[in-house]
This record gives C-alpha cells, sequence and structure tokens, in this order.
C-alpha cells in the first residue's frame, strides 16, 4: 500500500500547462469529507482528448498572515517539512514579481524510481481586497531530466491566500492531473485525499508556530 499511496498521490498532480490543453469545467463542486479542520471536494473537468479528471480542492483557515503563508508555502527551508514524500525541494530562481521556478523531488519506495517536476509559480496581488493567487505550473523542460528519475511533466495548480481578520486566512489549494491513472479510483481517492490533508495540516501549524 505504500506503494500505491506515493505514485497514487503524485501521479495525481499533473496536467499541461499551455492554453491548448486547457480542461472544461463539466461539472460544479461536490463535497468529499471534512478532516482536521480542512473541507476536500473536487469537480469533474473533461480534457481536451475527450478524457475526463477530477479536480480536487482543500479549503481551511490559518492563523497566519499572508506573507507568513506564503513564505512557508514557497521557501525551500519550510516546503521540505509539510510536502508529504518530497525528498529535495530548491528553488531554481530568484523571486520575481512576474514568477519563478523551483525543482521537487519526490521519494518513491523501491523497485519505482523516484519522480520530479520544475514548478513555476506566479503571484497575482489584490491589495485592496487582500487576496493573493500563487499559480503553479509545470514546466518539465526547464532543466534537463536527471538519469533514474521519472519526470512528472503535467501540472496546474493554485493557492488562494485571503486575509479575513487579524487573526489569520483563509486557504483554498486546487490541483488537477491529466496523466493517465494507473490504478482505480477506489483504491487511489482514499489515498489521495488523505495525503492531501495531512500535506495541508502540516503547512497550516508550521505557519501558525512560525516566528515572525
Amino acid at each position: 500500500m505504500k506503494t500505491i499511496t506515493l505514485s497514487a498521490l503524485f501521479f495525481a498532480l499533473a496536467i499541461m500547462s499551455n492554453q491548448a490543453n486547457s480542461p472544461n469545467v463539466a461539472s460544479s463542486y461536490t463535497f468529499i469529507k471534512k478532516d482536521k479542520d480542512i473541507s476536500l471536494s473536487c469537480r469533474e473537468l473533461q480534457l481536451p482528448d475527450k478524457r475526463k479528471t477530477r479536480e480536487i480542492r482543500a479549503e481551511f483557515r490559518v492563523k497566519a498572515d499572508v506573507s507568513t503563508i506564503l513564505e512557508v508555502i514557497t521557501a525551500e527551508k519550510y516546503a521540505i517539512h509539510w510536502m508529504k514524500g518530497v525528498k529535495e525541494f530548491s528553488n531554481l530562481s530568484m523571486a520575481k514579481q512576474n514568477g519563478w521556478y523551483a525543482y521537487i523531488r519526490y521519494q518513491m519506495p523501491w523497485p519505482l524510481n523516484d519522480q520530479d517536476c520544475i514548478i513555476r509559480y506566479r503571484i497575482n496581488k489584490n491589495e485592496s481586497q487582500k487576496r493573493y493567487v500563487l499559480h503553479l505550473d509545470g514546466i518539465p523542460d526547464y532543466i534537463p531530466q536527471k538519469p533514474g528519475i521519472e519526470r512528472i511533466s503535467h501540472l496546474c495548480g493554485s493557492w488562494t491566500i485571503c486575509s479575513v481578520s487579524d487573526e489569520g486566512c483563509s486557504v483554498v489549494y486546487i490541483i488537477y492531473s491529466a496523466q493517465k491513472a494507473k490504478y482505480p479510483r477506489w483504491v487511489t481517492d482514499p489515498v489521495i485525499q488523505n495525503n492531501l490533508i495531512n500535506t495541508m495540516a502540516a503547512m497550516r501549524e508550521i505557519s501558525e508556530t512560525k516566528k515572525h
């Protein structure tokens, strides 16, 4: 089950990031479960090749300000601790207004090869509404593939962080994949959901306990 746990989670985090491969929304969000004060829901997407996939959404509150949460999400020294199954996280370029890049390597159990991906971060700020959206796109060709490591080629998601009070923010994380699944949904769904909840809970804990 450990093999299925990690591979199912990370095979679920992929999609082409260019406009030609953008999906159409085929349904509204449906509630899945709530655990650790984190609500999960999903909706169905219609892909350009006529296949269907699902977008999963996590929503929760964090007792920290926007800058703290963004730092925990993107800084090397924090990301390695809350991203479940991650062996390496490193920023490949300096953060700029128009975006930056990061390398992530996921540790897979034997006999599977480790997997990696390159993520382009782009941030949109609405200061008046105190709303920040951090976009994530997979850019597989940004650096050469390493021998023995499988490159995750398709990735798309976002973090939406809104300041709701002096005590904290609402956070919405969205991710979806167009990569063909290796396992049936009845096997992967509980694994993906539990991993996502544990990952979001770890990010929240670090954000709330980080010293300012």
